[in-house]
């Protein structure tokens, strides 16, 4: 199965795309929300604490710090030009690999 964000109209094109270029392909839209968002951080950080995810890539670990929870309740990356798309890719293909 083929996940694809579709928040915004860019997603929404790309899947799009995906869907009538690749028809064989499984492709499965989805909104990004706190919730989810906050149910991947958990998973990450579980799967860190048990010591069954190592992070070896210098990009992912500064992404993974620049991802912060905010008073408001509301979280992702915090600072000049920070991104959550990598945090978010490896929640979901940590929720792959354990579904197997």
């Amino acid at each position: 199965m083929t996940l694809v964000e579709a928040n915004d109209g860019l997603g929404q094109t790309y899947e799009e795309n995906l869907t009538s270029g690749c028809p064989s392909l499984d492709i499965e839209r989805f909104n990004q929300n706190q919730a989810r968002k906050a149910g991947i951080v958990n998973k990450i950080e579980l799967a860190l604490e048990k010591d069954k995810l190592i992070i070896p890539f210098e990009d992912v670990r500064k992404e993974l710090l620049d991802f912060k929870i905010l008073d408001d309740g509301t979280m992702g990356a915090v600072g000049k030009d920070a991104h959550d798309d990598t945090v978010m890719a490896l929640g979901m293909a940590l929720a792959a690999a354990e579904a197997g």
